[in-house]
């Protein structure tokens, strides 16, 4: 038989019989360490008020140091710079802006040559199915040199203001001028206009940047207004090397 004192077993042998046990080792409890844990965690904290006290005086006086020093900074030039904008906005400051493009309203086609003279013919014209065309070949003015006419896909025929007359009274106005009438000639394929005096109607045209045309196809149809844009006409000559002088008594027969 066995006993454990201290840990160690020790053995009884009652009439020649072996019999052994084993006692539980007792153990402290948990709880028991407690007040060790505890008087530790008030030592630290003693120890933390106790620099933290020794800090603050030294914490305050920076803190209002940079309170007082930094407006002057600021005023100096010392501290960094900032500002209100936004990062969009920041961007399109840093961005330069591209230089301001030239306004022009007119389209300069390709040469077409004619292969049986050779003839450069060429136009320059603004608008869309009711357009202001100059004619052009070899560089310079068409027998018609300008004219106001309509697209080949729009039905219109263009009367005049009596039986078989080819003449047709109109009204115009340049920008924000007073209208006035006049009477033009009716193209031979009945689908344009073209003004009593085209060099000086040219000349007219450099000056301004919309002209206003009241276009009719019927005789009984004084017709809607058409406003077209003429700015940078001369440009659109020079970057095409065409001369916009020429004859003042153009026939009726469009394009030369």
């Amino acid at each position: 038989m066995t006993s454990e004192l201290g840990g160690q077993s020790q053995f009884i042998r009652p009439q020649g019989l072996l019999l052994s046990y084993t006692t539980p080792r007792r153990t402290e409890p948990l709880t028991a360490q407690g007040p060790a844990v505890s008087l530790m965690l008030t030592g630290l904290t003693t120890a933390v008020l106790r620099v933290s006290r020794k800090l603050f005086p030294a914490l305050l006086f920076v803190l209002v140091t940079a309170m007082v020093l930094w407006p002057l900074l600021t005023m100096s030039g010392c501290a960094p710079a900032t500002t209100d904008s936004t990062p969009s906005q920041a961007t399109e400051q840093a961005t330069p802006t591209p230089a301001a493009q030239s306004e022009n309203d007119w389209t300069v086609s390709a040469p077409k040559v004619n292969p049986m003279d050779g003839v450069k013919q060429q136009f320059v014209s603004t608008g869309h199915l009711v357009g202001l065309v100059l004619c052009f070949e070899n560089g310079i003015p068409c027998h018609v040199p300008v004219y106001v006419g309509v697209a080949d896909s729009v039905h219109c025929w263009i009367e005049g203001d009596e039986v078989a007359s080819y003449h047709r009274r109109i009204r115009i106005k340049f920008d924000d001028g007073k209208p006035r009438s006049e009477i033009w000639s009716i193209t031979d394929d009945h689908k344009g206009l073209i003004p009593p005096r085209p060099q000086a109607f040219i000349a007219e045209l450099k000056k301004h940047r919309t002209l206003m045309v009241e276009f009719g196809c019927d005789r009984s149809d004084p017709g809607d207004v058409i406003t077209l844009g003429i700015r940078g006409l001369q440009e659109a000559l020079d970057s095409a090397g065409l001369k916009s002088g020429g004859s003042e008594n153009p026939s009726v027969k469009k394009g030369g």
